[in-house]
């Protein structure tokens, strides 16, 4: 049987005070620098895909001089030109925290490609192979971008690199609609939500500033699919910090982020337990650790869980 939130925690929903000692994942709260020296950071991208609409690229087959901007948090932090293969390894000029989110910009307005990239927690080198997927009939063009750990060192993305993730995103401003983390890195920081941890015991989730009002679906499980134990959450409208136990350490997390007024999905998240607490050693995006404050109950949102077999 599927066991339902308040069977495993008492309390259906308790609010928390945001605590340290783990990771955290969204706008509100901005990765802390992970020991890596200015001149040392770098980024491989690799653009490709049929008929990406990059200005400079005056040929059907060849996107070579196209220019490229990394951008944090406003500031620019590296720059470079494609070749002919829609390659770019760009060395930073200014220091940016491990694991933090940076944005990419692939030609010039207003066919410039924007993407965002999550920097690699285990090395000072990130990868990121960038497809577009061009419009075909009722369904929108989007950019699929993965990222991972460069350890070859040669700016491209290999099967046996750490840190992986991969996100669907908005190909006008990068805004994530899909993002699959396969281990243990950290999760995009422009997310709609703030995701933080408390001493690996339970897993916060928290609507970013400046969102419209928000629908969330919570499901924490120790398998991908339907089988072991598992739960999932509710709450329409998402308006409010909502804390959950985190059953196991191997368990994952499958999160959908709806616009409550319109019900359209804005962002699916689906990451191990990890990718919050942070295990990989690698910078954690959280602040300095503190105690758990303690638990308090709040109004249940609606519709509430049900119990229903696995």
């Amino acid at each position: 049987m599927r066991k339902t939130l308040a069977a495993l925690c008492g309390l259906a929903v308790l609010t928390l005070a945001a605590c340290g000692g783990g990771g955290s994942a969204g706008g509100a709260i901005a990765p802390i620098p992970g020991g890596f020296t200015q001149s040392s950071q770098k980024l491989g991208v690799t653009f490709g895909g049929g008929g990406i609409p990059l200005s400079t690229a005056r040929r059907a087959q060849s996107v070579g001089g196209t220019p490229v901007t990394v951008t944090y948090n406003g500031t620019v932090v590296a720059t470079g030109t494609l070749d002919s293969n829609g390659f770019a390894e760009l060395d930073f000029t200014s220091a940016v925290p491990a694991g933090a989110t940076v944005t990419v910009t692939a030609g010039t307005a207003p066919n410039a490609v924007v993407v965002t990239v999550v920097l690699a927690t285990a090395i000072p080198a990130t990868s990121a192979d960038v497809v577009y997927q061009p419009a075909t009939g009722s369904s929108p063009a989007t950019i699929t971008v993965t990222s991972a750990a460069d350890q070859n060192g040669d700016g491209k993305v290999d099967a046996n690199d750490p840190n992986q993730v991969t996100e669907t995103e908005n190909p006008s401003d990068g805004q994530p609609e899909n993002v699959d983390s396969s281990d243990d890195n950290v999760l995009p920081s422009n997310l709609p939500i703030t995701i933080s941890t408390c001493n690996g015991q339970t897993i916060t989730v928290a609507p970013a500033p400046n969102q419209p009002t928000l629908a969330l679906n919570f499901e924490e499980k120790v398998h991908d699919n339907d089988s072991g134990s598992n739960f999932e959450y509710n709450a329409n409208p998402f308006s409010a910090s909502l804390t959950f136990p985190i059953s196991s350490s191997a368990a994952r997390v499958d999160i959908e982020v709806d616009n409550a007024g319109t019900g359209q999905k804005i962002v699916t998240i689906e990451a191990p337990i990890t990718a919050f607490t942070g295990s990989s050693g690698g910078a954690s995006p959280s602040p300095s650790p503190s105690a758990c404050p303690t638990l308090s109950p709040i109004q249940q949102p609606s519709p509430q869980p049900t119990s229903s077999p696995s």
